[in-house]
């Protein structure tokens, strides 16, 4: 039997006070086109250079992985 594939969707800015609307609007326009189920929305406002033990977005998105929740990651 197939898994339906469920993604969660990262975003990430540097600065507090700018916008993901439209990298939410892009990747959930996506995941409907592929007919995946997105789950969860993450998102993060941390420096890129911030390491992944840092980002509490990326540590909730490895937790859901390891446990199945999801098999899909959507990032811009």
């Amino acid at each position: 039997m197939e898994m339906k594939n469920k993604a969660a969707i990262y975003v990430r800015v540097s600065t507090k006070g700018q916008d993901t609307k439209r990298q939410i609007q892009d990747l959930q326009k996506l995941a409907e086109q592929k007919g995946w189920d997105v789950v969860c929305h993450i998102n993060e406002t941390i420096s890129g250079a911030a390491k992944n033990e840092d980002r509490a977005g990326v540590q909730e998105i490895l937790a859901m992985a390891r446990k199945g929740e999801i098999n899909k990651l959507l990032v811009q």
